[in-house]
C-alpha cells in the first residue's frame, strides 16, 4: 500500500480480516509502513 496506495481495495481488507486482523490493526500497519518509507526517503536525500 505504500508504493501503490490506489491499488488497495475491499478484497485486500477482506483477506486481512479473514486472518483475524481488525481495522485498527490494518491502519497501524499501513501507518508504520508509510512512516518508515517516508523516513527512509528523507534520510536517503541527505545520504545519512
Amino acid at each position: 500500500s505504500v508504493k501503490e496506495p490506489l491499488s488497495i481495495d475491499k478484497t485486500d481488507f477482506n483477506k486481512l480480516h479473514s486472518l483475524g486482523w481488525e481495522d485498527k490493526d490494518i491502519f497501524v500497519a499501513a501507518y508504520l509502513g508509510a512512516s518508515s518509507f517516508a523516513s527512509d526517503t528523507f534520510l536517503n536525500t541527505f545520504k545519512v
